[in-house]
């Protein structure tokens, strides 16, 4: 009698059983042994695959030196490398059916030229601007999470470097990104070295003044890879490649009831559609939004300031007490000629596209960093004054030549409210607006022609008189004087000669001055 096999004494009683009263258990046998080393092979070799595909992709990986993005895992590196086709890049050339650029091309290089509709899935189909809308100015990353612009940017804090140094690794900045400003002086300590391609950056969501309040922004602005730096709240415009952009509508933050910017811009056109006629069916008194004057800190001691000075003059200016948006747009904001804006948190104010939109023309202080760099250099249909007691002293005549002046400016204003003509900037197209726009070209005029004598005058203040003053006789306090005759008065005839003259030219313009004093006496 044989000895049983180990398989069949290992098989339980029933089994054991039932197979030999069948008589198949040497075949059962014969097929337990031969499943045992296939399964073995299937076993090793799922192994071996593993091992393969792992090592290829530790090999293949990025290299890199932020030790936030070596923490991440190799699944999500491989997500964020997974971009939209024309974000990916080859070597040096980016893609050519996106792009039509390569490193070595002789042609500029205008990354922002061909992008998409401003707006994508996410966001509602309005050609506004819109506090939170510039990163539609170019395809959205599928990798980050809404959180990073939503949610993240309600409480104005910066998000975290891990998710930063993943949203804006070197490998995949190349072409137009979109960055919150908060978050952009750590990105350029940490990320900005690693960059090995060029790369269009657009900064909004945030009150930081740019590029002044940037840590270390030189070195962003002098990097070679950075072709154009498009920011909000701009003060100093002089570098190149620092491009000033509005701070659009407060879309983001909804209604009570309706927490969606798609119903919020949607209220918005509907308003638009049936708004009041500028010259005929609208209040000529100074709108005064009181509920903007709050806030601590020196600007928003600035504001109540001018709240105090324009409630002065209610025969003039009229105060809007705080009342829920929808009706102060309604009730409001599109049943007044002008309205007066006073410097929110940030240089510039929601207010300020809020009235243009709804056909009302703001009303500036014209020595502040937005209306120097943003406003006036792309013909924004505004009002500005040396200061709030200034409105005061309007007459009726003179709030009538205004409306006058600005009727037709004012009916173009949504134009500048579109997207494409901030990025890429299009002055061409703002000057050819300005163009077709009654009273935009001669306000553009006295504005720019006021600013200058401006500039002059505060460079003057303190200054030596120079050879050219002393060959013509102006000696400095007359000089001064002068300049305050012709900034007092911007529709005098001698300020009218100096703009048919040339205004850079400092000969000339002493010798108009030098006429105009001796006319007077």
């Amino acid at each position: 009698m044989k000895t049983p096999s180990t398989a069949s004494s290992r098989r339980r009683p029933g089994k054991s059983v039932a197979a030999s009263s069948d008589g198949h258990s040497g075949e059962l046998d014969r097929k337990l042994h031969s499943k045992r080393p296939r399964r073995s092979k299937i076993l090793w070799s799922s192994l071996v695959v593993m091992a393969t595909w792992l090592a290829l992709g530790f090999i293949t990986s990025p290299p890199h030196n932020n030790s936030s993005v070596s923490s991440m895992d190799r699944r999500r590196r491989q997500q964020m490398i997974r971009e939209p086709p024309y974000f990916r890049q080859d070597q040096n050339k980016f893609d050519t059916r996106r792009w039509n650029h390569r490193s070595n091309s002789s042609k500029p290089w205008n990354p922002l030229g061909t992008t998409q509709s401003p707006y994508s899935e996410m966001t509602p189909q309005m050609d506004v601007i819109w506090a939170r809308g510039w990163y539609n100015a170019i395809p959205p990353p599928r990798h980050v999470p809404l959180d990073y612009y939503n949610r993240a940017g309600l409480d104005g804090g910066a998000a975290p470097m891990d998710l930063i140094a993943e949203r804006y690794f070197p490998p995949t900045l190349c072409g137009p990104r979109w960055m919150r400003i908060n978050d952009v002086a750590r990105w350029i300590q940490d990320v900005l070295p690693q960059v090995k391609c060029h790369f269009t950056l657009i900064t909004s969501d945030g009150i930081i003044d740019v590029p002044n309040a940037v840590y270390n922004a030189e070195a962003l602005l002098d990097s070679r890879y950075l072709v154009a730096w498009y920011a909000q709240n701009v003060v100093d415009a002089r570098h190149p490649k620092l491009h000033p952009i509005p701070v659009g509508l407060p879309i983001h933050y909804g209604f009570p009831k309706s927490p969606h910017s798609a119903h919020t811009l949607q209220t918005l056109l509907n308003i638009r559609q049936s708004m009041p006629a500028f010259a005929t069916e609208r209040s000529s008194q100074i709108l005064l939004d009181i509920g903007t004057t709050r806030g601590g800190g020196a600007r928003g001691q600035a504001r109540l300031e001018a709240a105090q000075i324009l409630r002065q003059c209610p025969h003039r200016v009229q105060v809007m007490e705080p009342t829920p948006t929808v009706e102060t747009w309604t009730q409001h904001y599109r049943t007044h000629q002008f309205a007066v804006v006073i410097r929110g948190t940030g240089w510039d104010t929601y207010r300020t596209w809020e009235y243009l939109l709804l056909g009302t023309v703001p009303i500036l202080l014209e020595d502040t960093p937005i209306v120097q760099n943003l406003h006036l250099p792309a013909h924004v249909p505004i009002v500005t004054v040396a200061n709030w007691t200034e409105i005061c002293q309007w007459t009726n005549q003179d709030v009538a030549r205004m409306v006058e002046r600005y009727q037709g400016w004012i009916d173009n204003a949504f134009h500048w409210l579109r997207p494409s003509l901030w990025v890429p900037r299009n002055q061409t197209e703002m000057e050819r607006l300005c163009d077709v726009s009654p009273g935009c070209r001669e306000t553009s005029l006295e504005q720019e022609q006021k600013r200058r004598l401006q500039k002059l005058s505060r460079d003057q203040e303190n200054a030596v008189p120079t050879e050219e003053e002393d060959t013509l006789g102006l000696d400095p306090q007359q000089h001064q004087e002068m300049l305050r005759t012709l900034l007092r008065s911007a529709t005098s005839d001698e300020l009218e000669q100096i703009i048919q003259s040339d205004p850079i030219a400092k000969e000339k313009m002493y010798q108009q001055l030098l006429l105009s004093s001796q006319a007077e006496t």
